[in-house]
């Protein structure tokens, strides 16, 4: 039984690179999972059945009953709505990039660790409390942004730390590149 992804796509009157985008895939390999050339994961299925507010099992074409899945708002959603703040706004506070923290707002990514730190940071709660694995927010009353500040400057002294280590790597090749022409020249 095929899959219900053209189906569920037309009916939102989407495309399918803009479908491609919810799954971070493009819109070639997104074609393939509607016409079933390739199968979905199951994470991908998972993202997809939440977007269009059905089951996995449903989307998949392995149920011909349609029963709406309640959709629930995320710990994020709620506090970015509450708060009236912007993505773009959120974004250039936090130096998190735009399309990723858009993606935690459609509820299609999970921030990874560093950027939870960053958000409850922002926002003033606990990373559980912003996963959604706690029911109260537990404020934080911390200087303001100073743990953000902290983790961006060590991720940037990271990303420096890597292009340090990518030049010497390079210099290491010339390096052999030149020992070995004076080895060919004596």
């Amino acid at each position: 039984m095929p899959n219900r992804l053209k189906e569920l796509r037309k009916e939102k009157g989407l495309t399918q690179a803009e479908l491609a985008q919810v799954i971070n895939t493009n819109q070639s390999q997104y074609g393939k999972y509607e016409n079933g050339k390739t199968n979905l994961s199951l994470e991908n299925a998972k993202i997809l059945a939440d977007y269009f507010g059905v089951s996995p099992a449903y989307l998949l074409g392995l149920e011909t009953e349609f029963e709406p899945v309640e959709s629930r708002e995320t710990q994020f959603q709620m506090l970015v709505k509450d708060r009236k703040l912007s993505l773009r706004e959120i974004s250039e506070d936090t130096g998190i990039n735009y399309s990723t923290i858009g993606n935690y707002n459609q509820g299609t990514r999970i921030p990874n660790a560093r950027n939870a730190a960053i958000l409850a940071d922002y926002f003033r709660v606990s990373v559980g409390y912003l996963l959604g694995y706690e029911k109260e927010p537990n404020l934080i009353k911390a200087e303001p942004l100073i743990l953000t500040k902290l983790i961006q400057e060590l991720s940037f002294i990271n990303d420096k730390k890597e292009e340090v280590l990518q030049e010497y790597l390079e210099l290491a090749k010339k390096e052999q590149v030149i020992l070995k022409q004076i080895k060919e020249i004596i």
